[in-house]
């Protein structure tokens, strides 16, 4: 079995589409995953289920199609691996601000790799974000936002301009689901 966690996007956010993570666990556990646990209140649950070649999107399909078919709940899913988590922390080009300040650093997941003209397209010109940064990674995007998020000059809709779903976590959540999903 492989240790997953499913990403909600936008859940209990602004009082939009509000679940209970007691709610989301039995949903999770009732489609037939083991040692489920969720984190937070922001959509993360963390589960056991098969692995194998195209696992992540099927999983990530099965808990959509339930959010929808039993908690009337309309909610992008993305799926990773303990694995991919672990390369999401190996892979930060922000690490040394993360550690300084982890509220700083932010990652958005990709339901794809993001195109590269689009994307250079989006941010050719950093001076008008600056000091923001993002960076591109394995189906993932690095933020870092020395000013706080609230105070972000980035105001790019990734997902409009990629074509892309995704959802965002701030980096000690990104830490803690990676333990989550790595134990031991």
């Amino acid at each position: 079995m492989t240790r997953w966690v499913a990403l909600l996007r936008g859940v209990n956010v602004g009082g939009n589409k509000r679940i209970s993570m007691a709610d989301l666990r039995a949903l999770v556990e009732g489609l037939g995953y083991e040692n489920v646990a969720t984190y937070v209140q922001s959509g993360n649950v963390v589960f056991e289920g098969g692995g194998g070649s195209g696992a992540a999107v099927e999983h990530a399909g099965r808990i959509e199609r339930a959010l929808a078919d039993e908690l009337a709940l309309s909610s992008k899913v993305l799926v990773r691996s303990g694995a991919e988590m672990t390369a999401v922390v190996k892979g930060n080009p922000f690490a040394a601000q993360a550690a300084k300040d982890p509220t700083k650093v932010h990652v958005a997941f990709l339901s794809a790799q993001a195109p590269k003209a689009k994307f250079a397209a989006a941010t050719a010109d950093a001076d008008a974000f600056a000091p923001d940064e993002v960076v591109v990674g394995a189906r993932v995007l690095y933020f870092h936002h020395p000013n706080g998020v609230a105070g972000s000059r980035l105001k790019v809709d990734f997902q409009k301009v990629l074509g892309l779903d995704l959802t965002a976590r701030n980096w000690r959540t990104v830490e803690s689901l990676t333990k989550l999903t790595n134990p031991g």
